[in-house]
């Protein structure tokens, strides 16, 4: 049997999120992104999202040095969790820094 799992409210204050692919210079040609899709996506983000807010980033968040992925959190609005998906290299040893690498992470 599972044990308990966490209950969050899933309300109008809480957002999912996937695969925003941050520094990945490839997946702009690979999914036809437009010139400056990154700052695109954040500006979308903290117009939409509030400080106070929960957001569950689900699959690829970012891809790159450990120093640029750490620095997404506070450019980033709401409360960040994440959960791993197929990264490999620095981030998902990002990740794997704030935990099992297979649970819900909270960020900030």
């Amino acid at each position: 049997m599972l044990p308990p799992q966490p209950q969050f409210p899933f309300d109008d204050q809480t957002w999912i999120i996937s695969d925003t692919h941050f520094f990945h210079e490839n997946i702009g040609r690979y999914c036809n992104r437009p010139d400056g899709w990154q700052e695109m996506i954040t500006e979308n983000w903290n117009r939409l999202i509030h400080p106070e807010e929960i957001v569950f980033h689900v699959g690829d968040l970012a891809l790159g040095k450990k120093e640029k992925i750490e620095g997404l959190a506070p450019l980033l609005n709401g409360r960040l969790y994440l959960m791993q998906a197929t990264m490999t290299g620095e981030a998902r040893a990002f990740i794997n820094n704030w935990g099992s690498p297979w649970c819900l992470i909270h960020i900030r």
